[in-house]
């Protein structure tokens, strides 16, 4: 990140060319819950999958008049 001042105006340059992965994934990890450690997608993924209660489709209405 670069910073500069013009004129009494503080102005802040963000360049995200110069982001270090290793740097922000470890910030991630430090400041989010502990459980975001051991997170397994696929195995929440399939976990909320069961959990779905199907109530079959939606019941819908067309209507096709000028309000």
């Amino acid at each position: 990140m670069v910073a500069g001042s013009t004129k009494g105006a503080y102005h802040t340059f963000v360049s995200y060319d110069t982001v270090d992965a290793s740097a922000a994934q470890k910030l991630i990890l430090e400041n989010s819950a502990k459980k975001i450690v051991n997170w397994h997608s696929e195995a929440w993924y399939k976990n909320t999958l069961a959990q779905v209660v199907e109530y079959g489709s939606a019941n819908a209405i067309t209507y096709k008049e000028a309000f």
